[in-house]
């Protein structure tokens, strides 16, 4: 049974895990807009119409919030990959993968964040870190998922999941990045027909 007490403990930690997700949507937006370089307490702050002191309280320095902004990525994507755990048909991974391309606004912004970490990555040991964590998550889902499709009998038994697993990666990043660069090229339709044709020649289809 709660007490009077914790309750109004309660109600703060609600409240100040909601202050930091909007701190978190508030940076994905300026990130996006004017890249990782752009970024600070005070774009931030202005972004989200307050004073730098909300933003100062919850996270000690520009880097506290970086890293926060790279967690909440990370646990969007594991959620995201969770809600898709455990199926088994080779036409919903298809279309999984076209779920995770930047084809919304809400995706294109998710995409430019990880762009720009991605850029900023190659030169700072802590971002390829995080990168790390990212590539390691969607590789073990893609694993489980290939392995659960050759057990139902949906891929060939000899497909090497964890070969595939990052081919995919690669696949599924360099269709996101030439989505936003050339989003005219790489339109909905031609990503249906690269994801397709990626599986005809995995699984058989003529």
């Amino acid at each position: 049974m709660t007490s009077v007490a914790q309750k109004p403990r309660a109600n703060i930690q609600r409240k100040q895990v909601a202050r930091r997700r909007d701190v978190a949507q508030a940076a994905f937006a300026v990130i996006a807009r004017e890249g990782l370089e752009g970024m600070s307490m005070r774009a931030i702050a202005a972004e989200m119409e307050c004073s730098t002191g909300v933003l100062t309280h919850h996270f000690r320095d520009k880097a506290a919030l970086i890293k926060f902004v790279l967690d909440v990525m990370l646990e969007e994507l594991s959620e995201q990959l969770e809600s898709a755990e455990g199926k088994d048909a080779l036409s919903f991974l298809e279309k999984f993968i076209l779920v995770l391309l930047p084809n919304d606004p809400e995706a294109e912004v998710r995409w430019r964040v990880f762009l720009a970490f991605t850029a900023a990555s190659v030169n700072e040991a802590s971002l390829r870190q995080d990168q790390e964590r990212r590539e390691s998550v969607l590789h073990d889902w893609l694993v489980r998922m290939i392995e659960g499709l050759k057990q139902a009998g949906r891929l060939p038994s000899d497909l090497d999941a964890d070969l595939e697993a990052h081919f995919l990666l690669c696949f599924i990043d360099g269709l996101g990045m030439h989505t936003l660069v050339a989003p005219k090229l790489f339109n909905r339709k031609r990503q249906k027909q690269l994801v397709e044709r990626y599986f005809r020649t995995i699984d058989g289809r003529p």
